[in-house]
């Protein structure tokens, strides 16, 4: 009996594991989207000398940390890959499936890690959009009061 807990117990824990880091290739994917936009938006537009000193010192936090979570979301993929989907039924019985147990527990550790720091991530690049949002405000601001100068010099 316990030997048929661990062969069912073990599979699941480790298709868990790989559920939850699809989800977090999936938010690696969408913030590094999310980032090459805002990086976009910044070139696009000009704004004053300290928004745009708060933009660049922000794009130059978040760039490496979006390499590391890249990086890791490949050394992740390759561990659950190459060494947690390799193993057979019989490594997985309750006797010997004790290093097995081990690397899954240590992987969620590691998967969990990874997503505090994509969290962190994302923290930032709130930042980045809303001085990105303020600057546009500052941009629409000034070419409306160019406009209406130039509406009453008509008049």
């Amino acid at each position: 009996m316990e030997s048929e807990l661990g062969t069912f117990f073990i599979p699941n824990n480790i298709l868990t594991r790989e559920h939850q880091l699809e989800s977090y290739s999936e938010k690696v994917e969408r913030i590094n989207h999310e980032f090459n936009d805002a990086k976009a938006a910044d070139e696009a537009y000009e704004g004053d000398a300290i928004s745009e000193k708060t933009i660049s010192d922000l794009i130059f936090k978040i760039q490496p940390l979006l390499a590391e979570a890249e990086d890791q979301k490949f050394a992740h993929n390759e561990f659950l890959t190459n060494i947690l989907q390799q193993y057979s039924k019989d490594e997985m019985k309750i006797p010997e499936s004790q290093k097995i147990v081990k690397e899954v527990r240590e992987f969620r550790y590691r998967i969990n890690d990874s997503l505090l720091k994509l969290k962190d991530i994302e923290l930032l690049l709130k930042q980045l959009n809303t001085e990105l949002f303020k600057q546009d405000v500052i941009n629409a601001s000034e070419l409306l009061r160019k406009t209406n100068s130039r509406l009453r010099e008509r008049l």
